[in-house]
């Protein structure tokens, strides 16, 4: 039976957004892709509340941000990854020069990562960046800053948008360009991307309606749209792009949510179905799991909603093969697994135990 390797990172120190820290640090577990059992593989504890985690391209190494509550700024952990056991060698750690790392994503050379700092309390530019490029090792080590940037500027919610707060980056499928998504300018913010020296300038920007806090994005395979998950007001905006010049033309804005729910919601995960005719988002509080058809001018359309499984999704990820969708259920301490097929969504197996689960990433090679 096929089965993939899946890392997981939890929160194993206080954050204040989680009720009660269960995690480890992060966890290996082979899944069996036809069954659903998980079998747990190894724990890698010495790193504090790894919130976000990464596999890179060629499978051999993850980076970890973590959020060091009261630090001035979090720390980025690279790690070489032994696929047999599951287990994780320490390469090198780096800060990440601002504080709440709240993602982080990969060029896709390899030569480079990228991460953003969320950024709970103002801190001068020189230790406050936005985003922060590294160079890569050819081992996958962290092996130096090669640019950075600081975002300026509010929205319009004071408790959230006071200044702000970057929760996304990633490069265009071309790699001419990174773009982040900052929740609390409501703003995509792009920069052209110099792959020789691993520098960033300031492109242009665009615009989200008032108030929408965009929180996690995604490109579809052509990088011709691009999809935003707004975590303030529970929508869905679709983007055409026009990869040559790194404009965002917004097309559509759709709710996350079902008709008639007047609860609290803050959407999170994002992700394009293996086939890339979907797209499904995570609904925190809702609890559920938001379907999307893609429309043939590139919008997302609303389908329906299924249940996350447990409580606040934090996180979710696609195994290489396409087969299942892995959830973390940050306050339920558990992950629940869906099979995919012809578009839909179905529980697969029992959920099983995870410690404040915040992130979900796989190996790219199946076992």
């Amino acid at each position: 039976m096929p089965k993939a390797l899946m890392f997981v990172g939890s929160c194993n120190g206080t954050l204040p957004y989680v009720r009660s820290p269960k995690g480890v640090g992060i966890s290996s577990y082979l899944v069996d892709l036809e069954s659903g059992a998980a079998e747990h593989l190894a724990d890698e504890t010495d790193v504090i509340n790894p919130t976000f985690v990464a596999v890179s391209r060629d499978g051999r190494s993850l980076l970890a941000s973590s959020e060091l509550a009261g630090d001035a700024e979090g720390m980025l952990s690279a790690y070489a990854i032994a696929p047999a056991s599951g287990r994780l060698g320490l390469l090198s750690r780096v800060g990440t020069r601002g504080i709440t790392p709240a993602h982080l994503s990969f060029d896709h050379s390899g030569r480079y990562a990228a991460s953003v700092n969320y950024g709970d309390v103002a801190l001068p530019e020189s230790a406050g960046a936005s985003v922060v490029v590294y160079r890569r090792g050819p081992d996958g080590e962290i092996d130096a800053v090669t640019s950075q940037a600081t975002i300026s500027g509010h929205g319009p919610d004071a408790a959230r948008q006071d200044r702000p707060h970057a929760h996304c980056v990633r490069w265009t499928p071309d790699n001419r360009f990174v773009v982040v998504a900052d929740l609390g300018v409501d703003r995509l913010v792009i920069f052209r991307f110099d792959a020789t020296a691993g520098s960033l300038s300031k492109h242009g920007e665009a615009e989200l309606a008032p108030g929408a806090g965009p929180r996690h994005f995604i490109f579809d395979a052509n990088g011709t749209h691009a999809y935003v998950a707004n975590e303030l007001n529970s929508t869905l905006t679709s983007f055409a792009v026009a990869p040559n010049t790194g404009t965002f033309t917004p097309i559509a804005a759709e709710s996350t949510l079902p008709p008639g729910f007047a609860g609290t919601n803050y959407p999170a995960a994002i992700q394009l179905t293996p086939e890339g005719k979907h797209i499904v988002v995570a609904n925190r509080f809702h609890d559920s799991i938001a379907r999307f058809s893609i429309a043939p001018d590139g919008a997302a359309r609303l389908l329906d909603e299924i249940p996350s499984g447990g409580s606040v999704p934090r996180d979710f990820a696609f195994d290489p093969s396409g087969r299942i969708l892995a959830v973390a259920n940050q306050e339920s301490d558990r992950i629940c697994l869906f099979r995919y097929g012809d578009g839909r969504l179905s529980p697969l197996g029992e959920p099983f135990f995870c410690g404040s689960p915040t992130a979900i990433a796989f190996h790219p090679a199946l076992q």
